[in-house]
């Protein structure tokens, strides 16, 4: 849970190349809701599965000068 928001970073080493992506998905989105003044929050329970919230402000937020 530690990394899974970092780039490149993939959980399930077992999986065949060519099966999953470059490990980027999270780290994108977490940055995009950042960049709108909003949250990332994630809940595990091993081998149950994982619930991810993401909010985001009701207002807009001036981040032009902070591009991905």
């Amino acid at each position: 849970m530690d990394y899974i928001f970092e780039r490149f970073y993939k959980v399930d080493s077992a999986r065949p190349i060519g099966k999953s992506g470059p490990g980027l998905g999270l780290t994108m989105a977490k940055k995009i809701v950042e960049m709108h003044g909003g949250l990332v929050e994630v809940e595990s329970i091993p081998g149950k599965g994982s619930r991810f919230r993401l909010m985001l402000p009701l207002t807009s937020v001036d981040n032009s000068s902070n591009m991905l």
